[in-house]
């Protein structure tokens, strides 16, 4: 069962480094002890395995490395004109902006 879920989880998890993994582990972790501990009792008297509902409910909530958005601002006081030489590159490559 351990290898099947394994195997399960490996699909859904397409582009995942190993870090994105250990905070995916990190994540599920944390929602099954949350899960264990009412409001009314101790946090180590409370202990629950992690289940593959934790799984899921942690990958909603994981975005992969390799999925991030990456935010680059441009100077606008920047032009081709600013940019010394490479004549051929600026022929070449279209002006932005």
């Amino acid at each position: 069962m351990l290898a099947t879920l394994l195997q399960a989880l490996a699909a859904l998890c397409p582009g995942y480094v190993a870090a994105d993994l250990a905070a995916l582990c990190r994540e599920a972790t944390l929602h099954a002890q949350a899960a264990a501990v009412p409001s009314s009792e101790s946090i180590a008297e409370a202990v629950r395995t992690v289940q593959q509902d934790d799984f899921l409910w942690a990958l909603a909530r994981i975005v992969p490395s390799t999925q991030r958005e990456t935010v680059i601002t441009l100077d606008k006081s920047v032009s081709w004109d600013c940019i010394g030489g490479q004549a051929t590159a600026k022929m070449v490559w279209p002006r932005c902006g």
